[in-house]
């Protein structure tokens, strides 16, 4: 296992077994993150006032494009909470989006 399956694999138990209020089946692959939904209901219970899960679009099939609208919404917000929650700076310009949302990867 090579240190980026190892990480993926961490990522994955921590979104599954520290969060029980997750709606709807627990993450198994990476690719299932790729619409935001999960990430926001997580991100939701850790800083609610930042990350309001009911604001993303849900149920969203093969749509790439609302995935990105999810994702970017993702991103905004955790600029805003490491800038006005943490007092740190975060450069997620090298986040690909539109790959995200169109591949999973």
């Amino acid at each position: 296992m090579d240190d980026d399956e190892a990480r993926y694999g961490a990522m994955l138990e921590f979104l599954t077994s520290c969060f029980t209020e997750v709606s709807g089946p627990p993450p198994a692959s990476l690719s299932e993150l790729s619409d935001g939904v999960v990430l926001f209901e997580v991100l939701g219970e850790i800083a609610p006032d930042h990350f309001d899960p009911s604001t993303v679009a849900r149920d969203l099939g093969d749509n790439w494009a609302l995935k990105a609208s999810n994702l970017r919404k993702l991103l905004r917000n955790l600029e805003t909470y490491y800038k006005d929650g943490l007092g740190k700076s975060a450069d997620f310009e090298s986040v690909d989006v539109p790959a995200i949302s169109r591949t999973g990867d």
